[in-house]
């Protein structure tokens, strides 16, 4: 396998919605699941990136200065037996005791809309060390977006982009901020400057790992 540094920029059509930091060994676990059933640790070695002290070369997701925080509307789930009976939209018919009263109070058919806090962002983008064709190849095949909602469209990926580059930020941004949740010790240890630490998971899976001192990316943009 050969690595290389790298910035991967996805075209995102949609807005996205983030509850915490995404990276990219995040996301390309996603794609291995789908890929092969996998789930959680059972991934890590199907991940074509390279690490060290058993953290990823890959750093989190950051937009251009650009981006948007939004309001995103969409239609709540609608239940075929209930929802879109014709008994339901039929309230001069005999039964009228079965008319289903929609509610008004906030507009039409409001009871059936809801809204998210999004991201508007046109590129996204990661760095990293590892095998930019497969990396490209998991993202193209089997991740339609990014974010929650990603399969009801938000978040959408239209372009993929990987260049190689002559310098790893995958950790370490040009600015020396943190390019991902790196433990304490770590971030000391390759020279960063002394900032907050919170305590997060810095390893696959993020979900049931042990949080540990741990540096962060402090915004959206690197």
């Amino acid at each position: 396998m050969t690595h290389c540094p790298f910035k991967l920029t996805l075209g995102i059509a949609t807005p996205f919605c983030l509850n915490s930091s995404l990276t990219l060994d995040g996301l390309l676990s996603y794609a291995v699941n789908r890929a092969t059933g996998l789930r959680g640790v059972e991934t890590i070695d199907h991940i074509p990136l390279a690490s060290r002290d058993g953290i990823f070369l890959a750093s989190s997701l950051f937009c251009h200065a650009g981006y948007q925080h939004i309001n995103v509307g969409r239609v709540m789930k609608l239940r075929p037996d209930k929802d879109l009976s014709m008994q339901a939209f039929y309230p001069n018919g005999r039964n009228r005791k079965s008319y289903v009263a929609v509610d008004q109070k906030r507009g039409p058919y409001k009871a059936n809309m809801d809204s998210y806090p999004g991201i508007a962002a046109r590129e996204v983008y990661f760095w990293g060390v590892g095998d930019i064709e497969k990396i490209v190849g998991l993202i193209d095949d089997y991740v339609l977006g990014i974010g929650k909602r990603a399969n009801a469209g938000a978040g959408e990926i239209i372009d993929i982009r990987c260049d190689e580059i002559d310098e790893d930020f995958s950790w370490m941004t040009a600015k020396g901020l943190p390019a991902r949740p790196l433990p304490l010790s770590i971030w000391k240890e390759i020279g960063g400057k002394e900032l907050e630490s919170l305590d997060v998971a810095v390893t696959l899976p993020y979900w049931e790992v042990e949080a540990v001192k741990a540096v962060v990316p402090v915004g959206l943009v690197a």
